[in-house]
């Protein structure tokens, strides 16, 4: 029986379920001592059998149970597989809400540039879409007289100054009652009328941006015929653009502390709102239509970034806290409702701790418990981590004890 005790203990000791290699030691230590004592006893052989195995069943039952939190994984294959770590820090966080948002679209923010005239389109070496052009700056020009029909510009010039001469002419005759006030008055409604037909623009042919902005799109090709109003290019505003984002009405009690944002452009492409020289706007939330789930919450940023009209995800991010514990999203395993974390005890040696998660921003999440300071966890490969441990898992039925 003694013969048989020594080679169950020394079959532990070399099992790679007893532990990591940082714990094997004191595995090993127990186990020795236990079979000194099993050798040494020479008196009752039955009451000594009975008590090894009472008592190294008692052991090994401890021994699997600090094992089963365990898992080994070479540094080679955590190289490998992407397995990064880092050490837990207490920092700075903030609260954020996952939400939805849109751009605001005002008649200010767009503006469509006509063509003044009939007439052939020429573009300008400005008209490109993309390039920023000032209010006033010439895009293309509109040259008229070339098309059957003649130059209405130029006929409705020819009677403006024809009525102008003719109001110079009767002025000085009224003043000295040489004509009749109905004469005047003709004279000079026919002048207001006349001027009224002629365009200055329209007879220059210059199309112009009537604000300062980005040139979105051009409507018309060049060399096209263009009629008067036709729509010749499309420019948006360079001023600020205004976000309207959806804040839970659950949370409108902290509306006033969500002074950022971090906005998804789509593609992988996240943006924060300050970077970028966003800000709120004016500081208020409406309280919007009461039965809607939602408050509406205002930011301003500069234009180029987003799209008027277009609509975006958001994280609402509200005031700092300090003193927080935080980690990586990607430092989590999610099993069946719960999170964990993977502590590395030594270059090979990790477990799984189980945590309390709390509000995140988007690419961390705040801690409340389950982990300390100091800790060194995994942030990056954590499913090879997990695979790991289901692979070093003891079958169900599966027993050391014979």
């Amino acid at each position: 029986m003694r013969k048989y005790t020594l080679t169950v203990i020394a079959a532990l000791a070399l099992s790679p379920l007893a532990g990591c290699h940082s714990h094997g030691d004191d595995h090993d230590h127990d186990h020795n001592h236990e079979a000194v004592e099993a050798s040494a006893d020479g008196h009752s052989h039955e009451h000594s059998d009975d008590h090894d195995h009472d008592h190294g069943h008692g052991r090994k039952e401890h021994d699997s149970e600090e094992a089963s939190d365990e898992i080994t994984l070479a540094p080679a294959m955590a190289a490998r597989f992407g397995v990064e770590c880092d050490t837990v820090r207490v920092g700075t966080f903030a609260e954020a809400v996952h939400a939805s948002g849109r751009v605001l679209v005002t008649g200010s923010d767009m503006a469509t540039v006509a063509a003044p005239t009939s007439g052939i389109l020429s573009f300008s070496s400005s008209a490109v879409p993309g390039k920023e052009v000032g209010r006033g700056t010439r895009l293309a020009t509109v040259r008229t007289g070339v098309t059957t029909g003649g130059d209405a510009n130029r006929a409705d010039k020819a009677a403006l100054d024809a009525a102008e001469r003719e109001l110079e002419r009767i002025k000085p005759l009224y003043a000295e009652r040489l004509v009749t006030g109905a004469e005047y008055n003709a004279a000079l409604a026919a002048y207001e009328s006349a001027k009224a037909r002629f365009s200055a623009s329209g007879a220059s042919g210059a199309v112009v941006s009537p604000i300062a902005g980005v040139i979105l799109s051009l409507n018309a090709a060049e060399g096209q015929f263009v009629e008067v109003g036709t729509p010749v290019a499309t420019v948006a505003s360079d001023r600020n653009l205004t976000l309207r984002i959806e804040l839970p009405r659950s949370k409108a009690s902290r509306a006033a502390s969500f002074t950022d944002a971090r906005i998804d452009l789509g593609g992988g492409s996240v943006v924060l709102l300050s970077e970028i020289g966003g800000r709120r706007s004016g500081g208020t939330v409406t309280s919007g239509n009461v039965a809607s789930a939602y408050v509406p919450v205002y930011f301003t940023v500069p234009n180029g970034v987003l799209l008027a009209g277009s609509g975006f995800e958001a994280w609402l991010i509200g005031a700092e806290r300090k003193e927080a514990l935080s980690v990586p999203l990607s430092a989590l395993s999610e099993q069946m409702g719960n999170y964990f974390v993977y502590e590395r005890l030594d270059d090979e040696c990790y477990r799984k701790l189980p945590v309390t998660v709390g509000a995140s921003d988007g690419e961390r999440v705040e801690i409340l418990g389950g982990l300390v300071p100091g800790a060194v966890i995994a942030t990056k490969g954590v499913t090879t981590l997990r695979l790991s441990e289901n692979a070093k898992a003891i079958p169900e039925g599966h027993s050391h004890n014979h």
